[in-house]
């Protein structure tokens, strides 16, 4: 299992995404310093009301998990590329909705983002996704083509 390229590829992936729930992804400046994770926002004065954007924390659940069962499928290998075929897709709605968030703080607060290391996570994560899946349809193509030899 671990010394295929495509599981290391979907660890990686699998760790970015993890990081994006405690590493924040951008900041505010507007009287007070606000910065945004997957886990919700976190701000110097406890009785600021800003609503807590939970759905964009189901998304980046929903990537971790199905990444990590990807990692463990890997005597299935068809069902292990469209597992990580949906997986890819999550992390582009995930950096998708990361920009909405963004642009909806950026309305609410009056003052424009700083982003942070942690935007780039989804998308160095859908990267790292598509790589494995290219090494594990190479895998599926090398077993087909051994099972015609036989």
């Amino acid at each position: 299992m671990i010394q295929r390229i495509q599981t290391v590829f979907l660890f990686l992936a699998c760790l970015l995404t993890g990081l994006l729930f405690f590493i924040p992804f951008a900041g505010f400046v507007s009287g007070n310093i606000y910065n945004l994770t997957l886990m919700g926002i976190s701000s110097a004065n406890i009785g600021d009301q800003i609503q807590q954007p939970y759905w964009l924390t189901g998304i980046g659940a929903l990537e971790l998990i199905l990444i990590f069962v990807a990692i463990f499928l890997f005597k299935n290998r068809k069902l292990q590329m469209k597992i990580t075929v949906v997986a890819l897709f999550a992390a582009l709605v995930l950096n998708g909705a990361m920009f909405l968030v963004l642009n909806t703080f950026k309305s609410t607060l009056l003052s424009d983002p700083v982003y942070k290391i942690g935007f780039i996570f989804p998308l160095i994560a859908a990267i790292l996704l598509f790589l494995a899946y290219r090494s594990i349809n190479k895998d599926e193509q090398l077993i087909k083509s051994l099972d015609r030899l036989r």
